[in-house]
């Protein structure tokens, strides 16, 4: 099956190590599908390291902190995300099928609410499940 094209994709990864809850940690990469290149590639403290949060939330987090520095850099270009679409990939099997509507969200909601507000600024946009392994691959971690 030959993917759909779309004009950014997305790669985020996050966790909060060996404690579950623990101090967040993420990775996210933004490329323009367009140009073929990368714009944007940050690594983020998703919290102090006394505070703990979930990995769930952690990567509700990051991937929120990755769509504003994206809908910002549209913007910067000249640009508007609603003129866009977006692929958006991850590994946490749970995030992406709470974002594609088959499992309910539960005690994340304000973090699933906020990152859908974003995601629904783009003309439209896909939720992707990526193995692990291959998702370090791509983002060239």
């Amino acid at each position: 099956m030959t993917p759909a094209k779309f004009d950014y994709t997305l790669l985020f990864a996050a966790n909060t190590g060996w404690s579950n809850p623990g101090p967040g940690q993420g990775n996210y990469v933004l490329k323009s599908e367009v140009t073929g290149r990368t714009v944007g590639k940050m690594g983020v403290e998703l919290c102090d390291k006394s505070d703990k949060m979930t990995n769930i939330a952690a990567d509700y987090t990051c991937l929120l902190i990755a769509l504003e520095k994206l809908i910002s850099l549209i913007k910067q270009g000249g640009g508007n995300a609603n003129n866009s679409t977006l692929q958006v990939i991850g590994y946490s099997q749970v995030v992406i099928k709470q974002l594609g509507g088959e499992f309910g969200v539960g005690s994340n909601v304000a973090l699933y609410d906020a990152v859908k507000e974003r995601l629904d600024t783009f003309v439209s946009w896909q939720a992707v499940w990526m193995k692990k392994a291959e998702l370090v691959k791509e983002m060239g971690a």
